[in-house]
């Protein structure tokens, strides 16, 4: 098994096609533990409860193009999928999550005393997330 680097990817969310991004980070779960105490036990009983998914925080370069702006003011479900992408271009590996919709963006920060890159982020809640290996 070779490791990847972090660096090349590829996100594509429908109804919007692919977008370009330096940063996404958020691929990640955490499972609710529930303590279930019985009667003469000192210690509970710790059981599995819901799944709570991370948010998908997308960031890059202020780009003119407001497709993320309008998908933000709708609101609306989508789907969408990021590709960790091999050296050579093809897929290493791919996570699909199911009904996300933005729940934050934010647009640049603007400072005169500064040189710094303009950035927008995205922040996605969904319901679910599958990985697919490549």
């Amino acid at each position: 098994m070779d490791a990847h680097l972090g660096d090349s990817f590829r996100i594509e969310i429908a109804g919007i096609g692919t977008a370009n991004f330096s940063r996404c980070r958020g691929l990640g779960a955490a499972v609710e533990v529930v303590a279930v105490s019985e009667g003469g036990r000192e210690s509970p009983h710790l059981l599995p409860g819901r799944v709570q998914w991370e948010p998908i925080v997308l960031e890059r370069g202020w780009v003119n193009d407001a497709k993320l702006w309008e998908w933000f003011q709708s609101r609306d479900a989508r789907d969408g999928s990021i590709e960790l992408l091999a050296p050579d271009g093809s897929a290493a590996g791919r996570w699909t999550f199911a009904r996300g919709w933005p729940s934050r963006w934010t647009g640049p920060v603007f400072d005169a005393s500064r040189e710094r890159i303009a950035l927008e982020a995205l922040e996605i809640v969904h319901e679910g997330l599958q990985w697919e290996a490549s």
